[in-house]
């Protein structure tokens, strides 16, 4: 009996939960913290069902069917977690340790458990654990945006640098081309020709005069206006990237129609910029378009304010759910190898600075209409 008090007075005074329960998981003794814990006055917890200070019918199976496991089995038992309700109908998160009760037999006649309070413990890992989350999706954020941006900078420099080879052999062919118009028009002045040979001479003559356009066309192109807004006339701007890109025309065999707007002022605007978007979407037509196909460029005036630009191809066209993701970056529906997804969104973002909009209408195998909008006074930055 002495050995008893001292037992009970001992658990009484430590600062964890204590119960023990028969069997069938009545409680036939519970400390003062135990009841302290779940706001009980002391002694009303005994005789009580443990299942009954579970908060639902959840809790109350997983704890019999570990009772059970325990009593049937009786393994070495390993810690139980789980919850339990306060008398207030507060839910709190604990974790007990079992172990057996036995008789002189070493029979077990009930078990032994020490409750402790993990509420807060698991609010401070819950909220670590959305934090890591949220930190590791910053990360991955970040570190997408970065390689997006790498990639972004090396296709800027793959850009600068063909542009620089592409001025440099222009340059380098201007020299020979006029050479060789020189000599053509020299000999068509001292020698006579019959009709069909004259006709000869001035034909290659008219050839060098061609390919004199198109060099200064590339040159023009390639050299930057460092962003500076200047009154343009985009009918010529048109014309001269039509001319640029006859030969891909030919190479499918592609109709061309072009219908401009009587009486189209010049629009301020970057020059360099709005022949990099023409070219984009013009490219982007071809590449969309079968042999035989039309591309059809038209212009128009709205109210004296806004010049509209469309370009119309009959090509493949583009699936609904692409619609939406053409102008992201690095979206792009063809190879890796033939594109990198950026020719539409940079194109966006030059014809948003210029304060206008970009627009498309497709539906697949039955070509895209692209429409660029430009206010005629331009905006202040571009």
């Amino acid at each position: 009996q002495e050995s008893k008090e001292k037992y009970r007075l001992i658990v009484d005074t430590i600062t964890y939960g204590v119960q023990e329960l028969d069997v069938s998981g009545k409680i036939v003794y519970a400390n003062s913290a135990y009841h302290k814990m779940l706001g009980y006055d002391d002694g009303t917890l005994i005789g009580r069902s443990v299942f009954e200070l579970q908060p639902d019918n959840h809790e109350q199976k997983k704890l019999y069917d570990y009772i059970q496991l325990i009593k049937e089995q009786q393994p070495e038992p390993e810690p139980w977690s789980g919850k339990t309700a306060r008398k207030n109908g507060d839910i709190l998160d604990v974790q007990t340790d079992w172990d057996y009760k036995r008789n002189r037999q070493g029979e077990v006649v009930g078990f032994i458990s020490i409750i402790s309070d993990i509420t807060d413990r698991r609010k401070i890992e819950t909220a670590l654990r959305k934090s890591r989350k949220e930190l590791e999706k910053k990360v991955s954020e970040r570190t997408f945006a970065l390689r997006q941006t790498n990639k972004l900078l090396l296709y800027s420099e793959k850009l600068s640098a063909i542009g620089s080879l592409s001025a440099s052999i222009a340059h380098e062919l201007n020299n020979p081309l006029y050479g060789v118009k020189a000599v053509l028009e020299g000999v068509k002045r001292r020698a006579s020709f019959d009709e069909e040979d004259a006709k000869l001479i001035d034909m290659a003559i008219d050839e060098c005069h061609r390919m004199k356009d198109l060099i200064k066309n590339l040159q023009d192109f390639n050299r930057p206006t460092s962003g500076r807004i200047v009154p343009m006339d985009i009918h010529a701007v048109i014309d001269n990237i039509l001319q640029l890109s006859e030969l891909n025309f030919k190479k499918k065999n592609l109709k061309i129609k072009i219908s401009y707007v009587e009486g189209m002022p010049e629009i301020k605007a970057v020059p360099d910029q709005i022949k990099q978007v023409i070219l984009t979407l013009l490219n982007n037509g071809v590449s969309a378009c079968r042999d035989g196909d039309k591309i059809t460029i038209n212009t128009e005036l709205v109210n004296k304010k806004n010049c509209v630009i469309r370009i119309c191809d009959t090509g493949e066209g583009i699936a609904p759910e692409h619609i939406d993701k053409i102008f992201d970056p690095f979206f792009s529906t063809k190879p890796t190898i033939k594109g990198t997804g950026l020719g539409l969104s940079i194109s966006y973002g030059i014809v948003k600075r210029h304060g206008g909009r970009i627009d498309v209408a497709s539906e697949p195998d039955g070509g895209s209409i692209f429409t660029i909008t430009l206010p005629v006074e331009g905006v202040r930055n571009a």
